[in-house]
C-alpha cells in the first residue's frame, strides 16, 4: 500500500520525536552522584549565587500551593524537617508499585546496609549515601522510608537542590502536589543553575499546573537561569503547545534548532513543520 504524503511525514514526525525526547531527558541522572563514584568531596555545584528574580510567588491554580520561595533550613542533620507535607496533601498509602523480584529486593537491602555502614566513616559525602539509600527504598516501593532519607541528605547538604528535587519525584508519585510543588521550586532555589532541576520543575509544572498564574513566569526564570538552555527551551515548547500557544512553541523550537545535535535537528524540523501546519489550519 502506497502511503499518501501527509501519513508519511506524521509517521516520520512521530519516530524522529522519539529521538529528541531521548536528547531532552538523557541528562536526567547527571545530577543524582553516586556514592561508589566519589571522593569525600562532592561534585555537586554547591554555588547559588545567581538566584532567578522570579519563583511562583503566586499560588497554582490546580493545587493553590504557597510560594516555592526557599525557608532557611537547618545547618543540624537532627533539627527542623527541611520538608514537612503540606497539610493540604493526604497521602492515602507510601507503598510505591514495584515489580522487583525476591533476590532484587535481597540484593538493594544489602546495599543499603552496607551504605548505612559506610555512615561516618567520611569514605563518601553524607549526602550521596542518604540520597543512595533513599532511591534503593524507591525502589523496593517503601515511600516513607524513601522519604526520610531523602530528607536526610537535605538535611546534610542544605546547599544542595538535588536532595529537592528527588522529594518533589517521589511526592509526585505518592500524590502529594503541593509539597511537590514546594519541594521543586526549593530545588532551584538552591542551584538555579543546574538545568536537570529546572527540567523536573517544569515538567511537574506542564503536567499539573499548566495554566496556574505563576507558571510563566517560572518558565522565564528558568530560562534566566540556565542561559536559555536547549533543554529547558524544549521543555517550554511542549507547554506553550499544549497551552495552545503555538507561536510560542514555534519560537522556541527554532531556537533549540539552533543549538541541537543532529541526531535531534531532523526530528526538530518535522516538528516546527506539524506546528506550523497546526496553525495554517486554525
Amino acid at each position: 500500500m502506497k502511503l499518501n504524503r501527509d501519513t508519511a511525514i506524521g509517521i516520520s514526525a512521530i519516530v524522529l520525536l522519539v529521538i529528541l525526547l531521548v536528547w531532552l531527558f538523557s541528562a536526567r541522572g547527571a545530577a543524582h552522584p553516586n556514592p561508589a563514584a566519589l571522593s569525600a568531596t562532592s561534585t555537586l555545584e554547591t554555588s547559588a549565587s545567581t538566584t532567578p528574580a522570579l519563583f511562583a510567588t503566586s499560588s497554582p491554580a490546580t493545587h493553590t500551593a504557597t510560594s516555592t520561595r526557599a525557608a532557611p533550613i537547618s545547618s543540624s542533620p537532627q533539627k527542623a524537617n527541611p520538608l514537612p507535607l503540606d497539610p493540604r496533601d493526604t497521602i492515602s498509602s507510601w507503598t510505591l508499585p514495584t515489580s522487583l523480584s525476591t533476590s532484587t529486593r535481597a540484593t538493594l537491602r544489602t546495599k543499603i546496609h552496607t551504605l548505612l555502614a559506610a555512615v561516618g566513616t567520611k569514605r563518601y559525602p553524607l549526602e550521596s549515601i542518604y540520597l543512595q539509600v533513599a532511591q534503593y527504598y524507591e525502589f523496593l516501593g517503601e515511600g516513607k522510608q524513601a522519604y526520610n532519607f531523602y530528607l536526610r541528605a537535605a538535611q546534610s547538604d542544605p546547599v544542595a537542590g538535588v536532595a529537592f528535587s528527588d522529594l518533589g519525584n517521589l511526592m509526585v508519585r505518592l500524590g502529594a502536589y503541593h509539597t511537590a510543588y514546594t519541594a521543586y521550586g526549593r530545588s532551584v532555589y538552591l542551584q538555579p543553575r543546574i538545568a536537570q532541576f529546572w527540567l523536573a520543575y517544569l515538567n511537574f509544572l506542564s503536567q499539573h499546573e499548566a495554566t496556574a498564574p505563576a507558571t510563566p513566569a517560572i518558565f522565564a526564570a528558568a530560562k534566566t537561569a540556565t542561559d536559555n538552555n536547549p533543554q529547558v527551551l524544549a521543555a517550554e515548547a511542549q507547554w506553550r503547545e499544549k497551552i495552545g500557544n503555538i507561536n510560542g512553541a514555534i519560537a522556541d523550537w527554532e531556537l533549540v534548532r539552533a543549538s541541537a545535535p543532529p541526531a535531534a535537528a531532523q526530528a526538530i524540523d518535522a516538528k516546527i513543520a506539524a506546528l506550523k501546519k497546526q496553525q495554517s489550519s486554525q
